[in-house]
């Protein structure tokens, strides 16, 4: 068989391009092997699953394509209005589902101050005083403000974190009027109903100076807080707090749109010029005819009636449940009386003055003006009791 032809002796060189062939033959065998698996989707791994033998290789899924943006649904053809110069329209669809400013977020807060800029350039020459769109009534659409924890640029403490779980704020105005007999002043009102059921506003009036041609300065009267039937002139009205002032510059009037922004915040505001019938607008005249109870008067009368009813209850022949009913209701006056003293009606005294950048006196007076309201209600309040208990002695003597 040696000799044979079909046999050849295994030369040095035949026996290399063997080990090569049968090399190349391996390596082919281990990278299809290799991407079978590969191609393969690893398995999710569970509490009960088991770890793959070292053996084998796990390939690695691709990541997922990112998701779509989830956010409040984009008005229709905004970029349509802005191509065709409609900026005030493409304003108020973006300003649109946001809450005036409390649910809006990042790329639609961007784009709103983006076409604010735009309308802004657009009249940087502005005199707002000479300029007649000035004088109307608007309702707020909008505020740029960021955080609204413990309260708004637009509603005070009423449109705060806590504030907004009791007072479900129904709508927001700001009127700037002219007449013969006031001059120019301005009316803040807020409409809400406490816990959705009860209607009631705030009302904020003061007088409007010109600083510059954009810039007012509003000295407002403290506010009003005003519960039930507003259309008739409110069932009870309480005027609390502390006077205030604000600074604003206008700082684009159109036929659509007012757009202010705060004097040191740079906060932006977006208002509304109302429509024609609008009679929840003019609440605020039909509440002011009426002389609002003054917060000290209101104070006192809660505080007495607190000690009246905690006196009953000691004193009457009650026991059980109505004695603990009258002791609840005693303790609730009583807390009536401490907020309404020290109640500044909605207004952040705080805010304004880290947002004024205004020195501590008027935050000083204002605490000043608070710590005397209170000593005065306490001095009532030991002055009742003590003629409360002194008749008790002299019955029980006699």
């Amino acid at each position: 068989l040696g000799s044979s032809p079909l046999f050849l002796p295994a030369t040095p060189a035949i026996q290399a391009a063997t080990v090569a062939r049968g090399q190349w033959d391996e390596l082919e065998d281990k990278r299809k092997t290799r991407s079978l698996l590969l191609s393969r989707k690893r398995p999710e791994r569970g509490k009960g699953s088991k770890r793959s033998s070292p053996g084998v290789v796990n390939a690695v899924p691709p990541p997922p394509p990112p998701k779509p943006y989830q956010s409040i649904p984009a008005p229709p053809p905004v970029a349509k209005l802005l191509e065709g110069g409609r900026q005030e329209q493409a304003l108020l669809q973006l300003v649109q589902g946001t809450d005036r400013g409390l649910n809006v977020t990042e790329p639609r807060r961007e784009a709103i101050d983006n076409t604010i800029r735009v309308l802004e350039s657009s009249q940087e020459n502005l005199d707002a005083f000479a300029d007649p769109k000035l004088y109307r009534k608007c309702s707020v659409s909008y505020v740029g403000q960021e955080s609204s924890e413990v309260s708004n640029a637009a509603g005070g403490k009423f449109r705060g974190r806590v504030g907004r779980s009791i007072f479900r704020v129904k709508n927001l105005y700001q009127h700037i009027l002219k007449d013969d007999a006031q001059g120019v002043f301005a009316v803040n009102m807020i409409l809400f109903r406490i816990f959705g059921v009860l209607p009631g506003c705030a009302i904020l009036k003061g007088t409007v100076s010109k600083e510059t041609r954009t810039r007012a300065n509003a000295a407002f009267d403290p506010p009003v807080v005003a519960l039930g039937a507003l259309e008739r002139g409110a069932f009870f009205s309480l005027r609390v707090g502390p006077p205030s002032s604000v600074q604003l510059d206008t700082t684009f009037l159109g036929s659509q749109v007012r757009v202010s922004r705060g004097a040191s915040s740079g906060t932006a505001f977006v208002f509304q010029p109302t429509k024609e019938g609008d009679l929840e607008a003019d609440l605020w005249e039909k509440v002011l005819e009426r002389e609002p109870l003054g917060a000290q008067a209101a104070s006192v009368a809660a505080g007495v009636a607190s000690v009246a009813t905690a006196a009953g209850a000691v004193l009457g022949p009650w026991s059980g449940a109505p004695r603990t009913a009258m002791t609840a209701l005693s303790v609730t006056l009583l807390a009536v009386a401490a907020k309404i003293s020290i109640s500044t009606g909605g207004i952040d005294t705080e805010c304004d003055e880290k947002i004024n950048g205004q020195g501590g006196n008027e935050a000083s007076s204002t605490r000043e003006a608070v710590r005397t309201r209170v000593s005065a209600v306490s001095n009532s309040v030991q002055r009742f009791l003590s003629r409360v208990v002194s008749k008790v002695r002299t019955n029980s003597a006699a």
